[in-house]
This record gives structure tokens, sequence and C-alpha cells, in this order.
């Protein structure tokens, strides 16, 4: 199972830039965004063969970042990483194609 990835307003260009949003969001506002998801995973422990993977070890910190140091933004709109960035960072799926 893999959970959500970082999402919302601040990591769409447009809309950061339109309203001067943060070039970063809070991990905690983050995992409130997949409230649910979270609120799931002691049940999937008690399932065999269930490996959760959550890109949010992958992609953040204390807080996820919307662009690098040259400003260029991670994703096209609020939900979807551009090719570039997702060619980079995505290999934390590799155990899903290599097992």
């Amino acid at each position: 199972m893999i959970l959500g990835e970082p999402k919302g307003d601040e990591f769409n260009p447009k809309l950061s830039v339109r309203f001067n949003l943060e070039n970063f969001v809070s991990l905690e506002k983050v995992k409130a965004t997949y409230e649910i998801h979270y609120s799931v995973l002691d049940k999937l422990n008690e399932v065999d063969g269930v490996t959760v993977i959550d890109p949010l070890k992958y992609l953040c910190s204390d807080v996820c970042n919307v662009m690098d140091s040259s400003f260029n933004y991670y994703y096209m709109d609020s939900t979807h990483m551009r090719p570039w960035y997702a060619k980079k960072v995505l290999s934390y799926l590799e155990p899903i194609f290599y097992e």
C-alpha cells in the first residue's frame, strides 16, 4: 500500500506565486490531509503480506519543500509532480517492482 504524497496549494506554482504562499508545507499539515489513511495503518499491520510505503518519509523532513534552491517547482499543480522531479525522487517505489 502506498500512502499519499505531499499535496496542497503551496505546491501549485500559479497559486503559490499569485497568493505569495510559503515555499514549504509543514509535515504535520501534510499528514493532516491524510488523517484517515494514518488512522487505519494499525489495522493493516495485522494483515500478512501488506507492505506500507509512506512517501513522506522520502520526500519530506520536518517540512515538505515545494521547490529546489534554484526556485524550480517540484509540482505542475497541487498534486502532480513534474517529470524531472519524479525521476529524481520516486526511487522509493523500486521495492514494488524488484521484489
